[in-house]
């Protein structure tokens, strides 16, 4: 069977304004209050949030309670800069993650130095304080670091608290609080991501492109209001004021691995596989501090061949089915090469007998499902199914003024399998 999948074109297109309020973000929210050593609160202070690959800064200022707040700030590590007048400057690291609020309360010593108090040793912890929902965020070291054999950014939702494996079931194969594998929600940059047929995600993205995802499992707020499994909220990578790229390629081969003992109990030959997922990565400035792109493709080259092998009718079985049946297999004959030792025994009522049951009567125990060797032919026998998948994105990031961010994303997929 040849099944062929196209997702081209897929485009989408974000304007991010920090006075409006985001359904479904990718982003994250930076809260806080501006204190003084007394914990007094301080007003009117300006509070500065500067991206440490962009240099993108964002201002605003503390209210009469002390509060600040920044809205839709994308995943990533952030400098807090905090003046206000009487008080020395300070400087605090933090990192923002996606769909988290990120909290760093702030308290200014007096200013008796002219000096900036920079805290080395503190940052904003990612906590929710605005809303009850419960997650887990992998970021971009365990992406990076943690082996997965598909390369797929799903493997990872096995780290999610209650998450139980059912890999061969729909979906990507994950239960999550003892759900039903199919309940489960995908975005990508905040906007939808569900192929409804197989209950997984739409369009695939190279694990490299992958700047880190958040998993919810619990408490979703009435944005996420599709599923009650898990939702799995992907952010793809952005450009830097500095140039990055790679490039790689990931092999699985069987003449690194071993026959299934399945095989080697029933005399059969090793599976022949080879898996070639290779690609490479580029990003960087197309304007310092204000304009930016990521470029990212990724081909999956899958060879897999390896013993065809399962059960049929015996010719025992054959003779007390019914007519229709027996036509059928007159036209398509059994194979000649049936086990006689690894047979399955069944017991069936002839086609035209009258059987019962519960005594026994007119019931016939006999050889009914012979296992047979079919040959080779293509298999997963362990490093995916035979394909040729491209996978495409790219991403544009331009930043227009310190409240508004324009955001543009291609992905690309195409899929024969």
């Amino acid at each position: 069977m040849n099944h062929i999948m196209r997702l081209a074109g897929i485009a989408a297109l974000t304007v991010l304004v920090i006075s409006s309020a985001a359904a479904q973000t990718p982003t994250g929210t930076v809260v806080g209050r501006v204190l003084d050593q007394q914990q007094a609160v301080v007003p009117k202070a300006t509070v500065g949030l500067k991206s440490d690959t962009t240099n993108v800064e964002r201002l605003t200022t503390s209210n009469e309670e002390g509060n600040y707040l920044f809205t839709l700030v994308s995943p990533g590590r952030y400098t807090v800069r905090v003046e206000a007048g009487g008080f020395q400057p300070a400087k605090y690291p933090i990192e923002v993650a996606v769909a988290a609020s990120t909290r760093l309360d702030i308290t200014l010593g007096l200013h008796e130095l002219q000096q900036v108090v920079n805290v080395a040793g503190e940052s904003g912890v990612a906590v929710q304080t605005e809303n009850a929902m419960l997650g887990t965020t992998v970021n971009q070291n365990q992406i990076m670091e943690l082996p997965s054999v598909s390369r797929n950014p799903y493997d990872f939702v096995a780290f999610a608290p209650g998450a139980t494996d059912g890999r061969y079931a729909r979906g990507i194969g994950f239960s999550v609080n003892g759900q039903r594998l199919e309940s489960s929600s995908f975005l990508l940059d905040g906007s939808d991501n569900n192929n409804a047929y197989s209950t997984g995600p739409g369009q695939l993205v190279p694990l490299d492109a992958v700047q880190e995802y958040r998993l919810q499992t619990n408490n979703f707020t009435a944005e996420y209001g599709r599923t009650v499994g898990f939702i799995a909220n992907v952010v793809t990578k952005s450009g830097s004021n500095n140039f990055h790229g790679g490039a790689y390629d990931f092999i699985l081969n069987s003449a690194l691995s071993t026959n299934t003992f399945e095989n080697n109990a029933r005399g059969l030959q090793k599976p022949v596989f080879n898996r070639h997922q290779f690609g490479g990565t580029v990003g960087g400035p197309i304007k310092k501090d204000k304009a930016f792109f990521f470029f990212a493709i990724e081909p999956i080259l899958v060879r897999s061949s390896g013993p065809v092998s399962g059960r049929v009718p015996t010719p025992q079985l054959l003779a007390l089915s019914s007519p229709g049946t027996q036509e059928i297999f007159k036209r398509f004959p059994l194979p000649s090469n049936l086990s006689t030792t690894d047979v399955l025994t069944r017991t069936v009522c002839p086609f035209g007998s009258t059987c019962n049951s519960q005594t026994g009567a007119g019931l016939v125990t006999l050889p009914a499902l012979a296992f047979v060797s079919a040959g080779r032919g293509p298999i997963n026998a362990g490093a995916g199914q035979p394909q040729n998948t491209y996978l495409l994105t790219s991403r544009i990031d331009y930043s227009i003024d310190n409240k508004t961010t324009l955001s543009g994303r291609y992905a690309f997929q195409n899929t024969n399998q």
